[in-house]
């Protein structure tokens, strides 16, 4: 407990939440860390944190992992962290608190562990963690809730001071916004509400520099469009506000100008999103119906999502009996009702994956036993074989029901022995 005093913990939910931004973000001293909700693989998360000028989280002692508690607080799911087991070794408890594997900044050094289990692995693994806080080692390539960057900086800002009746809202450079912040990294920008005055957290320092800036720095901290007189930055217009001293302006991307003023423009009013749509200033937020969640490769369409092992399937409120199931799923039609059932591809007969399966939700992971490999995502090859030697590219997205096209219906009679309905077996 005695550390925790020295923690400067940050906890913001996103007041606009779009793909790809933090869900939250924790600093601990000069180290901050944002969690971001977004399925990827280790290595494309791991590109991620490196674009956002950071790496995957390392969790080295236990302040750090104490942060995972806010970072993932309310959620279940399982996010990266930066360990991975280099190719060609095992896993192995005698070699110390990390057995083998290796941050993504190339070091191993730790005070801190908290693996979930205690086995020995020779495929090449990466390491997750989830909310309860223990390690899990699983398949580099699998795709799982989101990951954890980390960014380390020489200072941080502790937050202004407002007057009586006024607020601060804050706008970091790691993605995430939000009020009542205990600290905060270089680059943020500070505005007080209701007086629109800006302030910027000066990079390698904690000082806050007052508004307008060069105009290469957030815009100057002008609320709309800034331009350089005589070398100085000059802030010309500001949201509902038309020209100033005769200046002509134009406005920025999500407004429009009505009446001499820049004023929000309705973007949902043109069907933008599939489902929900929700207007802000300078844009809008995309959302799904129940029973449906975006779609990664575009946030404004949905598709059918069953976060269990089973889920009341979407049917046509015309016709009850058309309804629809999320890939890996089978419909489940009775007089009880019309159910989505996870379809189990790891029973015995199942020749998914050469050797070890784990049914997932709407889908399955393939594993291997001790001395093999793991080629494409199912095969299994032996380390010292003669296939070893040509090297494999192995598959980013493991092989699962999701990618077929055709749906499986079953009844409740069949439910009730071992049903195996593959979605590329069902006519």
């Amino acid at each position: 407990m005695d550390a925790l005093i020295r923690v400067i913990t940050i906890l913001a939910f996103l007041l606009e939440a779009e793909g790809g931004n933090p869900r939250s973000c924790s600093c601990v001293l000069k180290d901050c860390y944002t969690a971001i909700q977004d399925p990827k693989d280790f290595k494309t998360s791991a590109d991620v944190c490196r674009d956002r000028g950071g790496h995957l989280m390392t969790v080295r002692s236990t302040v750090s992992s104490d942060a995972i508690h806010d970072l993932l607080f309310n959620l279940l799911e399982d996010f990266w962290i930066g360990l991975q087991l280099p190719d060609g070794r095992c896993s192995n408890t005698s070699l110390g608190l990390l057995r083998g594997y290796e941050w993504t900044t190339g070091d191993t050094s730790t005070d801190f562990s908290n693996w979930k289990t205690n086995a020995t692995t020779c495929s090449p693994m990466c390491v997750s963690v989830s909310s309860d806080l223990k390690w899990t080692e699983r398949p580099c390539h699998d795709k799982i809730a989101g990951f954890m960057c980390e960014n380390n900086y020489q200072s941080t800002c502790t937050p202004l001071r407002s007057a009586t009746n006024e607020s601060v809202l804050y706008s970091t450079p790691l993605g995430f916004k939000g009020e009542g912040l205990l600290a905060l990294p270089p680059g943020s920008v500070a505005t007080q509400i209701p007086s629109g005055i800006k302030k910027l957290c000066a990079p390698d320092t904690d000082v806050w520099l007052g508004a307008p800036w060069g105009c290469d720095i957030e815009n100057g901290g002008c609320e709309y469009l800034c331009q350089m007189n005589d070398g100085l930055p000059e802030c010309l217009c500001q949201l509902g506000k038309g020209p100033r001293d005769g200046v002509a302006c134009s406005c920025a991307p999500g407004f429009e100008m009505v009446r001499g003023k820049c004023m929000d423009i309705d973007e949902c009013s043109d069907g933008t999103c599939e489902h929900i749509c929700t207007n802000t200033q300078g844009g809008y937020n995309c959302s799904c119906s129940k029973g449906y969640k975006q779609m990664s490769t575009d946030s404004h369409r949905c598709e059918l999502h069953c976060p269990s092992e089973e889920c009341t399937a979407v049917c046509d409120k015309n016709d009850p009996t058309k309804c629809s199931c999320p890939f890996g799923y089978i419909l489940d039609q009775s007089e009880n009702g019309s159910f989505c059932v996870d379809i189990d591809e790891c029973v015995r007969d199942s020749k998914e994956c050469d050797q070890q399966c784990k049914n997932t939700f709407g889908s399955f992971i393939c594993s291997c036993d001790s001395g093999f490999d793991l080629r494409d995502g199912f095969r299994c090859v032996r380390r010292d074989s003669l296939e070893d030697s040509t090297p494999t590219t192995v598959s980013n997205d493991f092989v699962n029901s999701s990618s077929q096209d055709s749906a499986c219906v079953v009844t409740v009679g069949a439910l009730t022995g071992i049903v195996l309905c593959l979605q590329s077996r069902c006519l």
